[in-house]
């Protein structure tokens, strides 16, 4: 099949309505399609690597990502769809490293930061994890989902006073959002500090009174304290 029995737009628009309904095999081909024809077009490679992705083929995802980066090494999507899927597959170490290079190159892009901490917080790396989400904080002060992650890992490196303390922050410039006080109120149960867990969700369950998260953890607390 050549260009003008096939051109851009038309396999483009076979691809995208395969998509939407469902017919993920078909819009693979047409994705694939548009890589052998179209090859100076990046969408084949990101697109048909996402897709790839979703049907869990992540080594040809990954495949044609690498190829799609080799004809456009400054292509944000491609090199950021990349990283996740080295993610998806378990390749923390590559993931930080491609992490890494995105930072270098796109330092604005916020996936850079966030997927890098949790490159590193899977390899148990919690330190240089710290590292990012503070670069982050400085780059991109008001993310939610930086001081959140920043909040967790302090939590899986089981330091509960500095997570506590994160997650207190969460509250503070987040007061919509329930996990800042969810989170923190579990830690000081968990710390044995009632008081203030009872202060933290009995706010939280004021805040968000439709939280089976809120309503079970302040429920804990009174148990705790054996009342």
């Amino acid at each position: 099949m050549d260009s003008r029995q096939s051109p851009l737009n038309s396999l483009l628009t076979t691809a995208r309505e395969a998509e939407r309904s469902g017919n993920l095999e078909i819009a693979a081909s047409a994705w694939k399609e548009i890589r052998l024809q179209y090859p100076e077009s990046s969408e084949g490679f990101t697109f048909g690597g996402c897709l790839l992705k979703r049907l869990g083929q992540l080594s040809e995802a990954l495949s044609v990502f690498g190829q799609g980066l080799d004809r456009f090494p400054k292509n944000e999507w491609l090199a950021v769809e990349q990283a996740w899927a080295f993610i998806d597959l378990g390749d923390f170490a590559t993931a930080a490293q491609r992490w890494q290079d995105i930072r270098l190159c796109f330092p604005n892009n916020l996936g850079g930061y966030l997927g890098g901490g949790l490159a590193h917080r899977r390899m148990g790396d919690y330190n240089a994890a710290d590292d990012i989400y503070r670069a982050a904080l400085s780059r991109l002060p008001d993310t939610l989902n930086v001081f959140a992650d920043f909040a967790w890992n302090a939590e899986e490196k089981g330091d509960l006073p500095e997570a506590i303390q994160r997650w207190h922050v969460v509250q503070s410039r987040f007061p919509d959002v329930e996990n800042g006080y969810v989170r923190a109120g579990v830690l000081l149960l968990n710390s044995e500090h009632w008081d203030e867990a009872d202060d933290v969700l009995a706010e939280a369950v004021r805040r968000f009174p439709d939280s089976v998260d809120a309503m079970t953890s302040y429920a804990w607390v009174a148990q705790n304290r054996g009342h």
